[in-house]
């Protein structure tokens, strides 16, 4: 009976769940994504150190963020969509999404993860391998100090080595003896004293709800809250709260008003699911989640917009498969297979059912299969498989005068508003609508997908280079009438000189090299006068010279 009531629901929510690739978008060395707030643009970080933004109506890149010395391994994004903070393994940089500059770079090294308070674009919150997490307070209008650094100190209990006792088996009774046993004593038990604590290793972090607290999973397995203001540790009593291993990954889902949401990846294997509830202050265990087949560690989990599904992947190599449980029903609703590479992160759209998973060499979205339905629109039509042979009837075209109908006055007509448009709230941490200085897209800049990424670059250094040089030869055409002003003074006051000494100059580069007297004739020939003027006294001057040499040979 729960077999059939799980697949009915199954088919209920069949429609919601992406179940096809629709693209894959080939780009090397990604390593991490994140939707903004909306679903319109997402960012992916890369292993070359450089950050993609991606408009998601045209899947395409709009704009390239450069500045990392590492692997991009976190990104995260602003409330207002306006900032972008990314991270790699010494740095924290902040971004200006619009023009892609760099507002200001946090050394901070050994990070491993981050997170962005959901109200403020200044407060961040950073963990990192083997040592306390931190909390971040930027301020990039103050050039002295631009940032703060402050260290959480979260104590957890010290885990006991317990004391392995060897035992031999008596001869003459045939019981075991304890060899390495002290004798028994009269003194209490050392468990009624108070638990020695140290302080944690933080493996990872977030913020709940709007920000008030702090979610922190440790590399023992044990789970902490904290208040965002005092920094003080909340109690939280719950069983089975304590982890089975190591928590790799914590990632909380959409708040309601009153509750959220909470998965930890952990080293065990396992995928805990738990509930808080702030009315009330308590935390509500939920099921867990495992992988029955594979018996593999999880790498990452995610939520889904409405809370009602659970995705995970493997972390295993050479396997590209995506996970949906129902976290209503526990159970799992459909896996996603795809091509043979490691998933190294993943990401559920805030508003369309749209699965983002990244590999090593590709971008692969996933969505839902729509098929056409055209009974509908038409609860007449039929579709067929093949060419069906019609018979028309007999009076089926006939015409037929038009029967009046009687009006009936006891039916009345409902008045449907169609003028006054709904309030509709999405993609928030509160459910609050957007506003006016949300930034929702980025400007394209034209890219040359023939070429590559190192020979744009070298492109562009070629055309900077070519600019600056053209700048330098390039005169205002009134002073080669009129020979009078000042003038640039780059190339060594090149540009300053009479018009005699120019033509002086190109008929002496004539002799170095043929072409740059031409190259030189081009930029000066700003106009149709000037250029007769060059050229009658390039010829004047390549006269003296040749008579010159002649003489001196």
């Amino acid at each position: 009976m729960q077999f059939l009531q799980y697949s009915a629901h199954n088919q209920s929510q069949s429609s919601e769940i992406p179940s096809l690739l629709e693209c894959s978008i080939p780009d090397a060395g990604a390593q991490t994504c994140r939707f903004n707030r909306k679903g319109s643009l997402l960012a992916v970080g890369f292993h070359e150190g450089k950050v993609a933004i991606y408009d998601m109506s045209i899947r395409s890149v709009c704009s390239w963020l450069y500045g990392h010395t590492g692997v991009v391994s976190c990104v995260r994004w602003s409330r207002s969509g306006r900032r972008l903070v990314s991270s790699d393994t010494s740095y924290i940089h902040l971004w200006n999404v619009l023009d892609g500059r760099e507002i200001m770079h946090v050394p901070l090294p050994g990070i491993s993860g981050f997170e962005l308070h959901p109200r403020d674009s200044n407060f961040i919150i950073a963990s990192r391998t083997e040592d306390k997490p931190v909390m971040i307070r930027l301020d990039p209008k103050n050039d002295k100090q631009p940032w703060t650094i402050t260290e959480l100190t979260i104590l957890e209990p010290q885990v006991k080595e317990k004391v392995k006792v060897k035992a031999r088996r008596s001869v003459d009774t045939g019981r075991s003896v304890d060899t390495g046993a002290a004798a028994p004593t009269d003194k209490p038990e050392e468990d009624e004293e108070e638990e020695k604590k140290v302080p944690a290793i933080c493996t990872s972090i977030c913020f709940a709800n709007r920000g008030n607290e702090i979610w922190v999973g440790t590399g023992r397995g044990m789970l902490f809250a904290l208040e965002t203001e005092t920094l003080t540790e909340k109690p939280i009593d719950v069983p089975g709260l304590t982890l089975g291993g190591g928590c790799r990954m914590l990632t909380a889902s959409k708040p309601l008003p009153d509750r959220q949401q909470l998965a930890l990846v952990c080293a065990d294997k396992c995928i805990y699911h738990y509930e808080r509830i702030f009315a009330e202050n308590l935390w509500k265990a939920l099921p867990r989640y495992t992988d029955p087949v594979n018996h593999q560690k999880w790498r990452t989990c995610a939520f889904s917009p409405n809370r009602e599904y659970i995705i995970a992947c493997l972390g295993q190599e050479q396997t590209h498969t995506i996970s949906i449980w129902s976290t209503q029903s526990a159970m799992p609703v459909r896996a996603l297979e795809g091509p043979k590479e490691l998933v190294l992160d993943l990401q559920w759209h805030p508003l369309r059912p749209l699965i983002v998973s990244v590999s090593p060499s590709h971008i692969h979205m996933w969505t839902v299969n729509y098929t056409e339905n055209w009974s509908a629109f038409a609860p007449a039509f039929e579709e067929i498989s093949k060419n069906v042979e019609y018979v028309e009837a007999e009076d089926e075209f006939d015409n037929v005068d038009d029967i009046p109908v009687a009006k009936n006055d006891s039916l009345t007509t409902d008045y449907v508003d169609i003028i006054t448009c709904e309030k509709f709230t999405y993609a928030s941490s509160d459910e609050e609508p957007l506003s006016d200085e949300e930034l929702l897209y980025v400007p394209a800049i034209p890219i040359d997908d023939s070429q590559s990424t190192k020979e744009q670059g070298e492109t562009e250094r070629i055309k900077r280079l070519q600019r600056s040089v053209a700048d330098c030869y390039r005169v205002d055409p009134q002073q080669l009438i009129t020979d009078g002003g000042a003038s640039n003074s780059c190339c060594g006051g090149f540009c300053s000189p009479s018009l005699a000494t120019r033509s002086l100059v190109l008929a002496l580069l004539t002799h170095l090299h043929p072409i740059n007297p031409l190259c030189v004739c081009v930029c000066f020939s700003l106009s149709l006068f000037s250029m007769l003027c060059c050229l009658v006294c390039f010829l004047l001057c390549q006269l003296v010279l040749s008579i010159a040499l002649f003489s001196f040979q």
